[in-house]
């Protein structure tokens, strides 16, 4: 009986070992991870930013690639985890679908894209398992999870914030709209857009584009936003808050960016929009895009203002 006095109370050290300690054995910067769900293997990066094992909880944001990508190209090509490692965010990019398990990957953002569509594809099932995979590694606020994307990953993006709100505290889509059949968020959400009136991929006031597999919804991004100010119950009209034009005789010339915004809205859920001009399908401060803004600082620190209310339900009457 004495033998098992000391195993026992190991046993209950071992199952009250706070989590952190397990923590701080996932060093700062890149790792990849895998998950099953439906029966299929699912990849993501997670980037841990530096001291992460010195604090209590880490923000986390979701940033979905763009159609026919993959995390590891969109992860190098936006460069976010530079502004997020400044400002102590997680950053997760989760692999789409597809025949391929690493190349021409798309999400199910309701009518948007390809066979994560066509398959019904369950892609806020497979978000919610990642989250409760990505607290595994790290101490993950889980009042401060947030969702961006580029194209088919802002639309997907969206189809968190409208169905999964009770995960997201806010989003950040860039050059997606909402592609859903259904309308119908359970809180109010916060949302700032990034899009470009001359972008010929994803036209801001939107269409369909390719055929078949290739097909492309994308809805009015103007509807989008005034849709979701209505929905959050904005009191103000918009008003444009920032200007921002491309001097003349620098590779930004005739460029412009706007951000208009609508706030008086309930539970502080703003909602903004950075529309730009002479900018075309792009990720703006991307190395390779235009630098008139820098869409991760501005991403970012929209979703610094915003942590998840705990209300449950919300009601419209």
């Amino acid at each position: 009986m004495n033998r098992l006095i000391p195993l026992s109370l190991f046993a209950l050290f071992v199952c009250f070992v706070p989590m952190s300690m397990a923590w701080a054995n996932l060093e700062a910067g890149n790792h990849t991870f895998e998950i099953e769900i439906n029966g299929k293997e699912r990849a993501y990066i997670l980037h841990v930013p530096p001291l992460s094992s010195e604090v209590n909880a880490l923000p986390l944001v979701i940033n979905f690639h763009g159609g026919k990508n993959n995390a590891q190209q969109f992860q190098e090509a936006v460069q976010m985890d530079k502004v997020a490692d400044q400002m102590g965010y997680a950053v997760v990019y989760p692999n789409g679908s597809g025949r391929w398990s690493k190349k021409r990957l798309t999400w199910n953002a309701g009518q948007c894209c390809g066979s994560a569509v066509s398959k019904k594809v369950d892609d806020v099932a497979f978000v919610r398992q990642l989250v409760r995979d990505v607290e595994e590694y790290i101490p993950l606020d889980r009042e401060r999870v947030y969702a961006t994307g580029f194209d088919n990953g802002g639309m997907m993006a969206y189809r968190l914030a409208i169905e999964a709100a009770d995960l997201i505290a806010a989003v950040a889509p860039v050059a997606g709209s909402i592609v859903l059949e259904q309308f119908a968020p359970t809180r109010f959400v916060p949302v700032m857009h990034v899009h470009s009136i001359d972008d010929s991929q994803a036209p801001y006031k939107g269409s369909t584009t390719g055929f078949l597999f290739n097909k492309a919804v994308h809805t009015s991004v103007a509807e989008n936003i005034e849709q979701w100010a209505k929905f959050n119950q904005c009191k103000s009209k918009y008003n444009v808050a920032r200007s921002i034009f491309g001097g003349l005789g620098t590779n930004y010339a005739g460029q412009k960016a706007n951000l208009i915004v609508y706030s008086g809205c309930e539970q502080e859920a703003e909602v903004s929009l950075w529309q730009l001009q002479g900018i075309d399908h792009e990720w703006p401060g991307a190395p390779s895009a235009t630098q008139l803004i820098n869409a991760n600082k501005e991403i970012l620190r929209f979703f610094s203002r915003f942590r998840r209310q705990n209300n449950g339900q919300i009601s419209l009457q």
